[in-house]
């Protein structure tokens, strides 16, 4: 199995492209199951409420007459992120443990860490949020959002609960902030460049910006947690394999109390 050893951003960026160029399929695959639903969705809201033209002409005016799909959207986008994210984060585990990705098993996994998901990103995100209405806080909101950038790893591995993830993230981060920030910010200047030259394609650019550009962030987000584990627990992925077994064996344990099932002799009578 690969190393988690990364010196310097540059095996970073290379790492991250040799998992996605390897699994591009099943990366893009994630990707589309949660970006097609939600941009049909984006787009029924539109055209019920005044027509795509007004996107593009008055916007300044569409957004007022959203309304109620709002309350639709919002809370929706939050499911579907958390699920992506869980998703590409396993995908990018099961590379490392197994050699390759499977669409249907990285979301079973992500099904049954949802919960914990949702709550990580609901709590960083109005965290943050609210650190940024001030201009004094915005500091603090840039610190915290990058020690919180590895939440979603340490849910899908180590099973945290919500809180527990975000303080576990910032636990890795922290000897590592700014080396984190500066992976973060150069990953996000390729992102965006792909995603800028892949946008300017006539009619389906901004669909397979999203297809292509979503998976490196999942992927990078992961490398670091993997990295930042082995520089200081000695981990391995070796220990990895066994971490995400003993998590699936838990995850079947849990299943097999709540429907009730009991061990063969227990309960029969005579």
């Amino acid at each position: 199995m690969e190393s988690f050893e990364i010196k310097e951003f540059s095996s970073f960026v290379k790492t991250i492209f040799q998992i996605y160029g390897k699994n591009a399929g099943p990366m893009i695959g994630i990707t589309a199951i949660v970006t097609i639903p939600l941009g049909m969705l984006v787009l029924i809201a539109v055209a019920s409420s005044g027509g795509t033209d007004m996107l593009f002409e008055e916007p300044e005016h569409l957004f007022p007459l959203l309304g109620i799909w709002y309350v639709i959207l919002i809370p929706v986008g939050i499911i579907l992120q958390a699920l992506l994210q869980g998703a590409l984060t396993h995908a990018t585990l099961q590379h490392y443990t197994e050699g390759r990705v499977e669409i249907g098993e990285a979301y079973r996994e992500t099904g049954k860490r949802l919960g914990s998901l949702i709550g990580a990103l609901l709590i960083s995100g109005i965290l943050v949020g609210l650190m940024f209405v001030i201009i004094v806080g915005i500091p603090f909101g840039i610190y915290f959002a990058v020690c919180w950038t590895l939440a979603f790893a340490c849910v899908m591995v180590e099973n945290k609960s919500p809180l527990e993830a975000l303080s576990r993230s910032r636990e890795l981060v922290r000897k590592a902030w700014w080396r984190t920030f500066g992976y973060l910010i150069g990953l996000g200047i390729i992102v965006f460049v792909i995603s800028l030259v892949l946008s300017a394609i006539p009619f389906i650019g901004s669909l397979i910006s999203s297809f292509v550009s979503a998976p490196l962030t999942g992927i990078g987000a992961t490398i670091l947690y993997l990295m930042f584990r082995e520089e200081n627990e000695e981990y391995t992925p070796e220990k990895l394999k066994e971490e995400l077994l003993g998590g699936l064996e838990e995850g079947k344990e849990e299943t097999s109390q709540e429907s009730g099932d009991k061990p063969e002799g227990e309960g029969e009578e005579g």
